[in-house]
């Protein structure tokens, strides 16, 4: 049972509160787009999965290139999100105002 209290409490600061300060502080109109709210309602619910699934890890990996590659992907994924919202906001509704929609953001 401690294993369950510690996996819910890393989802928590991990999963939902790390991203969310960054979406709060640099896109907090992300939230009344219906697209972008379904993209985080989903990852939460697949993040949540993986992370009851996966077992906590006793040991380390030994080699320091994956854990600062896993460690990268992890910092760099809320800028993902950011970065599709504006690519959306500024690159397409200048250049291609008939593909101005959210649809065209998140699937690119």
């Amino acid at each position: 049972m401690k294993d369950i209290g510690k996996k819910i409490l890393l989802f928590l600061i991990l999963q939902i509160t790390y991203p969310n300060i960054f979406y709060i502080l640099l896109v907090p109109e992300i939230y009344t787009a219906p697209i972008y709210v379904l993209y985080l309602l989903t990852n939460y619910v697949i993040a949540l999965a993986d992370t009851l699934i996966r077992p906590l890890t006793k040991e380390r990996n030994p080699s320091k290139i994956y854990s600062f590659l896993i460690l990268l992907m992890f910092l760099l994924s809320p800028f993902l999100l950011i970065a599709a919202f504006y690519e959306n906001k500024l690159l397409i509704s200048s250049i291609l105002p008939f593909w101005d929609n959210y649809i065209v953001s998140y699937i690119g």
